[in-house]
């Protein structure tokens, strides 16, 4: 019974042991010494991938000054549709609003292919 209900109740307080382990952490003391920093070493920049075709083309499709309202687009997975409108995003991102089959979505442009 822990202290609380034992008080309660008017019970004596039994200490009890528990299967679960609770760290007890040692105080710092100032004779330790103190962590040393390591300075980052250099790395050696990785050579640029060379892009696949399909890539280049997803990457190319990506350009904002060439998407147009009413243009038409095909998704891998939703099929082809229609642009309804075009948002510019402060990262670089374009957003596109598209008409699909299934319903409208909102995709980034370099997930679609112009038709």
């Amino acid at each position: 019974m822990n202290q609380f209900c034992a008080s309660w109740l008017n019970a004596p307080a039994t200490k009890t042991t528990s299967d679960v382990y609770i760290p007890s952490f040692a105080k710092a003391s100032a004779d330790k010494p103190k962590a040393t920093t390591h300075k980052p070493t250099k790395t050696l920049a990785k050579p640029a991938k060379k892009m696949s075709p399909q890539q280049e083309t997803i990457t190319n499709n990506s350009s904002s000054t060439s998407w147009k309202k009413n243009q038409p687009v095909k998704h891998a997975k939703y099929g082809v549709g229609t642009i309804e409108s075009i948002e510019e995003k402060a990262t670089g991102d374009t957003h596109l609003t598209v008409r699909f089959k299934v319903g409208i979505k909102k995709i980034v442009a370099q997930f679609l292919q112009r038709l």
